[in-house]
């Protein structure tokens, strides 16, 4: 996959209230994303902690007492440090309008956010020193799917398999996402927009949108959170999600392969053994035991009708 410079938009991008900000056929130069900022509605936006808004603490202290991120947040001092650094965390409006679209029209996207959000927050401590600093850069992580606000339902939620189209519409999230949080943040340089334009892009240059190698640390970080979740995760393409193992063991090698960061991969796995033996001390077993669910549509294709 050649290496591109530019994102470019292949379909219409419209705010929250209706208005297109981007055509399709815009290429994403530093002059196109600063126009983007400056006419964006992030000026004098309030700001809201994420706990504050309806039911998301509810909701993430839900799944922390299931399967199989109980074993990740395995102890009352995990879950507390764990949701305290999440509740940190603050938004405006737009966010919190995402979310609340998601709750009610897509669960599937909604509890995948915030289950990368709070698995982030958890890597990310075993990363990142200052208490400061690790919250000012996981406030990244429930923005990484944003622009999936762009993505029609029925493509979000069908069943059966994607067509390539259909299957380019899901992928162009990752542009969307881009020039939406740029938007309504104001600075397309932000941790935010870079997280959501980024999170599919790979080490070895062999992710999307644009084909680059993936360098940075947080981007990374929540590139890994989010692919162990979709795995771990009940999902409309397939009828029963990938067990633990089988997911870890996947996304080992996909760092064997270079495009992940063997330690962060490493830290996750790590975390999913009771002992929380510590990851640079890590043995990781070359021989594999999981396999992947039956009937699973994941990541298959066909083509588009004539």
């Amino acid at each position: 996959m050649a290496r591109q410079r530019y994102s470019i938009v292949k379909h219409d991008i419209y705010d929250l209230e209706g208005s297109l900000i981007a055509r399709a056929g815009d290429v994403l130069t530093p002059k196109f994303m600063k126009a983007i900022c400056n006419k964006g509605k992030h000026k004098d936006r309030d700001l809201k902690p994420i706990f504050r808004h309806r039911g998301i603490r509810d909701d993430v202290m839900a799944f922390l007492k299931g399967g199989p991120y109980d074993i990740i947040f395995d102890s009352p001092k995990v879950i507390d440090q764990t949701l305290k650094w999440m509740g940190e965390i603050v938004f405006p409006p737009p966010i919190f309008e995402a979310l609340d679209f998601f709750k009610k029209n897509d669960p599937y996207t909604y509890r995948h956010i915030l289950r990368v959000s709070v698995l982030t927050v958890r890597m990310a401590s075993g990363l990142i020193r200052s208490p400061s600093k690790l919250v000012r850069e996981v406030s990244v992580a429930p923005m990484h799917d944003f622009g999936k606000i762009t993505v029609p339902m029925e493509i979000l939620r069908k069943v059966s398999y994607l067509t390539r189209n259909e299957r380019e519409i899901l992928k162009d999230h990752a542009v969307a996402g881009f020039v939406l949080l740029s938007y309504y943040l104001g600075g397309e340089d932000r941790l935010s927009p870079k997280v959501a334009h980024e999170h599919h892009e790979r080490r070895d240059g062999s992710g999307y949108p644009r084909g680059i190698k993936l360098a940075d640390r947080m981007v990374e970080l929540v590139a890994v959170c989010d692919v162990f979740d979709a795995l771990i995760s009940p999902r409309p393409y397939r009828d029963v999600p990938y067990d633990t193992r089988s997911a870890l063991e996947l996304i080992y090698e996909d760092a064997s392969l270079g495009k992940l960061s063997r330690s962060m991969v490493k830290l996750l796995v790590s975390y999913n053994r009771t002992d929380k033996t510590f990851y640079r001390n890590l043995v990781i077993s070359k021989e594999k035991r999981g396999a992947p669910p039956k009937g699973s549509r994941y990541g298959v294709v066909v083509d588009d009708p004539d």
